[in-house]
């Protein structure tokens, strides 16, 4: 049973890391309903339900960060928009 539980868990870490990555993408959409939400609050039921935290599967400080253009400082943003900043 010790597999199958392994395999839980991956699945759950998996979903967890594209929950994540849906909910920053959505957030970037402009102007947009979040087509995903509904199934946004399924995946992170799912987890919870498999008895996983998703900041445990997913902790948040290997998360990328997602700013919006309008909340960046113009003068990171002009260094990133010419290519002269990566980061």
């Amino acid at each position: 049973m010790a597999g199958v539980s392994d395999l839980i868990e991956r699945l759950c870490r998996s979903l967890a890391f594209h929950l994540i990555e849906s909910e920053n993408t959505a957030r970037m959409a402009e102007g947009e309903e979040n087509p995903w939400a509904e199934e946004i609050t399924r995946a992170r039921a799912l987890i919870g339900e498999a008895g996983f935290d998703i900041d445990a599967l997913y902790p948040v400080s290997e998360r990328p960060i997602v700013t919006p253009e309008d909340e960046m400082d113009p003068e990171l943003l002009a260094e990133l928009r010419s290519g002269r900043r990566t980061q």
